[in-house]
Order: C-alpha cells, then structure tokens, then sequence
C-alpha cells in the first residue's frame, strides 16, 4: 500500500471482497488500511459467522453511542445544576479556560464511511438477529438487547455513504403497528434504491392510502425502481379518513393551488415503475397528481393486475411520463380469474398511441395478446423498437411485420420463457415466415435482417400450406434464418401446447444435403435451440460442420443423448455445454 488515503481508497474499490481480506492479512499496516473496505459491500448470502462477527461490530458501536449519550447528559445535568451564584463566584477567584470533551472513537468510526452498499435490507435484519446456540427454548432467558431492526437503523444512521439496493416493504411491517416497525421503515426508505411495497388481501394486513402516501413521500432522489403491489387497501379509519376524503376529491387536477399545498413533496424520481396490483379506492389513485410528478423520468413502466379506471388514468396521465420507453404488459386476472383479460387488452392500443417519443422495448405476458388495433399502433414505432418480446399462443398475421419493418430490431420472440422447454412461443406460419417471391423466384428481404441477435418463435404449418418436399422446406427456412447476419441466439421448433393437439408441428431435417449449409454466413452465433423441433436429422457430420462454421458456439439444446452426435460433441467439446429439453412424454423425444 501506499499509505496515501485516497490513492489507496481508489485501489481498495477496484478489489473484490476476497481479494481484500487476503490483503488485510498481508502486514498491520495492510490491515490496518484495508479492513475497512472488506465491509464496503454488505452481501445478501454472508456466512453465518462473518454475520456474527459483523452483528458484534454493531451492536458494541451502539452500546457505546448509548454509553456516550448518558454521559453527555449527565454533564448537561451537572453543569445546569449549578446555581448563578456559585457560578460567579466561581470565576471571580480562578479563571479556567473551559476544556473541550473528549470525544471516544467509537467501534464503527472505522468503517462508516467506506460501507456502500446494503444488498438486502430483509437479509441484513435477518442477520443481525440474535442467534441462539444452546439450551432449549424454557431455558433461554428474555432478550433485552436492541431488536435486529434496531441495529439496522443504527448501522444506517452511523454510515452516512450507505445505501440499500433492495428493500421490500411488506405487511410484516404493519402486521403489528404497536411495535413501530413501519415508522422504523420510513426511516430507512431515504436509502433504499429498489422498493417494493406489497401488501395482502386481508383487512388487518393492507395498508391504508395515508400509509402509501407517507411511504412515497419519505423515499428520496436514491430510489431508481419503484414496485407497487397492494390488491386491497385498508378501509380508512377516523385518523386518515380526512387525508382519504381530501385527495379523493381532487383527483388529478393539476391546476388548483390549494391541493398543490396538500400534496406531499415527492423528491424520488425512479427510472423503473412496475404496477403490479392496485384495489379499487374511493379516487382512483393513480389520479393523484402527487404520483404522476414523481414518473418524468420513468423509462421502464411495467402494468399487471390493475382496475379499469387505473388503466383509464395512465392513458390520461401519460404526458407525465415522457422519457417512457420501455412497456411491459402482464396478465389482468380481473374479477372472473385469469380467463377475464378483456379490460387490459382493451387498453394495451390506447396505451400504445399514447407515446409519441416512441417504443424501444415492447414485452407482453403468455396471456395477454395484442389486437389488430394494438400491432397498428406498435408498427406506428417501427423506426424505433429494439425488442418485441410477445409469449402469446395464439398466432397474430400481423407478427412478421415486425420483422419486416423494423430497422433496428434486435430481439424478437418470447426471451422470457426462452429456456423453459414447455413455455408457450411467439406461433408464426411457415409460408408466412419464408415469404419467398414466386416472381423472382427468392425471398423477400425484410429491414431488420443485418441487427437482429435473437429470434425465439415457433414455426407451424399444414402439408397444404407448404408445396415443396421435405428437403425444399428445410432449404427455403434456412434460406430465410441465413438472412440474419448478426444472429447470436436462435431457439427454433414448435412448442409442446401445438405438438399433437393441432396436427400443425412442422418436421424439419436439418442437414447438409437439405440445405444447412446455408446457414454458413451466421459466425456470430452462441446458441442454438432445436428442442422443440418435432423431428431433427443431426448427425456427426451436421455437427462437425457448426462446430467448424460457427466459432463462437457455446450451447446446443435439444439433442438427444443416445445419438452419436451427442457423443461425439461430449468427448471432443466438453466445454460445448449441451443441454436436454424437460419432456413428459416419450414422442417428444428429439431423435437423430
């Protein structure tokens, strides 16, 4: 080390935590520098004893604050005790200079200001508890120490550089509102960067609107992701049935001065929204201007299992939130379960034509499915969308307009259920795929065929939608995959909700003398999936040759293990990870 401090705090933050404790062991000096920074990072899976030992650190900085606090009052005490009297008197006969007291360097004093970092704020309560070790439960004495909660507040309150990354705030906290948990929460909200708030559906675990008003109002400019997940609030009592009435009233006008004066200051301006759940209130509460402030600076806003009038009010409010470029959609059980999706999809084209700065991600869950309407609003975006990631299972003719269309896209296809084998997959038809050109006897180029780097899609057709042989078929797909230069993931077949229900799974006979060869030009590929694909001809020499075309391939899915192929790529590549599909019955088998 250098001894220099900022010189050896910036060598310090460029060390992992493993690299640091070898360090501390160096010399006294190493340690006496470097310690400090092994607590830069407070991780969420800390072994039980670095727990122990880190519990110990806090709870004798906050015996000692406590100790320091009496001793500081009792001398305030005494020094009021005295009289005027002999005060004068005092200083009539001998003059002391009054003595600076001296203050104690308390346990943490070493490592406040070099603590970052808080990954879970959960775990860190969890870890500061008191762990018993011996002796049953009769035996065991109360505990009269500081709660783990406790310790928690102190450890933040002591390291002013410190920030949780995730915090959940959930009805534990206002399980039992006489032990003051949720005040201690507000208390910690300032630093939290990610926050979720959920709640229940029963009556004593749902927190009020005054309580989520107090929560937005307490978190700071920190919070960069915000998750709202309550499906039922509280019924107001006496205490905030005013603070109920009152911003029921004037919902999201933004122009009455005196509501402006009501409103709490929101200074949080998250980058993420996620509105998972939200009941119904006597005011929309999305309505609230006091919300709507806080979203300017959204660009990744996430909707789920929300009433009609909230989705209502983000379609009117959507001015407030002109940064949004990222929409994804979830599934809205309703009132009827999860078949009753009608009131979302009816507000997913509303939402889509509401942004005029234009869409670079568009996500939808497996149960949510866009319209005529919707897709004629997301191409309106086709100059700048990046991702469209759509799990649906019913195929839309309007799917491979996207690919068409899209300049810049870069993802296409359900990412999300990419590795789950019996996921549903974006449904598109063969023909539909190939687009081939009769006249000039090729196929069609479409815009986004030199930047897309990951398809995932599930190819169907009937034998009298395709009029060419199986080889002809196998050639003209590849023909088309060929197109995408800088494709780096491919996951390609038909999922196991079509195989052996709607007669459309398409058989493909990936070899070179059907045309395989043709996908020569993709040398940026890493992996490919053919687990779905209802029936595969890879041999040795099929493999031998991506091996040999596709340089940076790292995964293979979908082949069987009993093959030769298989084996071959086992024994030769063994860093060439190959994974097997999750089947339940035996014809879904992939066989060579």
């Amino acid at each position: 080390m250098i001894d220099i401090s900022e010189l050896d705090e910036m060598v310090c933050l460029l060390l992992d935590r493993g690299s640091l404790a070898m360090c501390a062991k160096a010399s006294k000096m190493w340690n006496r520098i470097v310690s400090p920074f092994v607590w830069r990072a407070i991780p969420k899976d800390m072994p039980a004893h670095r727990w122990s030992q880190f519990r110990y650190i806090v709870l004798e900085d906050y015996l000692q604050q406590i100790s320091e606090q009496e001793e500081q009052n009792l001398e305030d005490a005494q020094r009021s005790s005295k009289t005027p009297q002999q005060s004068s008197l005092v200083n009539t006969f001998v003059e002391q200079p009054s003595k600076p007291r001296k203050t104690k360097l308390l346990t943490l004093d070493k490592y406040r200001y070099c603590v970052r970092r808080v990954e879970g704020f959960a775990e860190l309560v969890h870890g500061l508890q008191r762990s018993f070790t011996g002796g049953n439960a009769s035996s065991r004495t109360e505990y009269l120490g500081p709660s783990a909660i406790c310790l928690a507040q102190h450890l933040l309150r002591r390291c002013p550089n410190a920030l949780v990354v995730h915090f959940e705030l959930t009805h534990h906290y206002i399980q039992f509102r006489a032990d003051k948990k949720f005040e201690a929460a507000l208390e910690v909200l300032p630093k939290v960067q990610s926050l979720v708030v959920s709640s229940t559906t029963w009556e004593q675990m749902c927190f009020s609107v005054a309580e989520l008003e107090q929560i937005l109002a307490a978190v700071s400019e920190n919070l960069h992701s915000l998750t709202i997940d309550i499906p039922k609030f509280k019924t107001p009592t006496f205490n905030d049935s005013f603070d109920l009435a009152y911003v029921s009233m004037f919902g999201g006008s933004f122009d009455n001065a005196d509501t402006n004066l009501r409103a709490p200051a929101i200074t949080a301006r998250p980058k993420t929204l996620k509105l998972i759940s939200l009941g119904e209130t006597d005011g929309p509460i999305l309505d609230w201007p006091w919300i709507w402030r806080a979203c300017d600076q959204v660009k990744d806003l996430e909707i789920n299992c929300l009433p009609v009038s909230a989705l209502k009010s983000i379609v009117a409010n959507f001015q407030s939130m002109p940064c949004v470029e990222t929409m994804v959609f979830g599934c809205n059980p309703g009132q009827n379960g999860w078949g009753n999706r009608a009131p979302l999809e009816n507000s997913i084209h509303s939402i889509l034509a509401a942004n005029h700065k234009g869409w670079k991600t568009v996500r939808s869950d497996s149960f949510v499915q866009l319209g005529p309407q919707a897709w004629g609003a997301l191409l309106q975006h086709s100059s700048t969308l990046e991702e469209v990631s759509l799990g649906g299972i019913i195929p839309s003719p309007r799917d491979l307009d996207v690919l068409k269309l899209c300049p810049r896209l870069r993802t296409f296809g359900d990412i999300h259920h990419m590795h789950s084998f019996n996921g549903p997959f974006p449904k598109v038809g063969f023909t539909e795929f190939v687009d081939f050109d009769p006249e000039r006897n090729a196929i069609r180029t479409w815009l986004s065929k030199s930047t897309l780097e990951t398809l995932a899609i599930t190819i169907g057709a009937t034998p009298a939608e395709v009029p060419w042989s199986q080889g002809k078929t196998t050639q003209r797909l590849c023909e088309r995959l060929g197109e995408f230069a800088n494709l780096r993931i491919l996951h390609l077949g038909n999922s196991d909700w079509g195989m052996g229900h709607d007669g459309d799974a398409l058989p493909l006979e990936l070899s070179l003398v059907n045309g395989l060869d043709t996908l020569e030009g993709l040398k940026n590929l890493q992996e490919f999936h053919i687990c779905k694909l209802s029936h595969v001809g890879l041999g040795v020499e099929e493999v031998k040759w991506m091996v040999k075309s596709w340089p940076r391939l790292s995964k293979i899915c979908g082949l069987n293990r009993l093959t030769e192929a298989y084996m071959w790529l086992r024994e030769t590549h063994p860093t060439l990870c190959l994974e097997q599909p999750f089947v339940f019955h035996s014809s879904s088998l992939i066989s060579a």
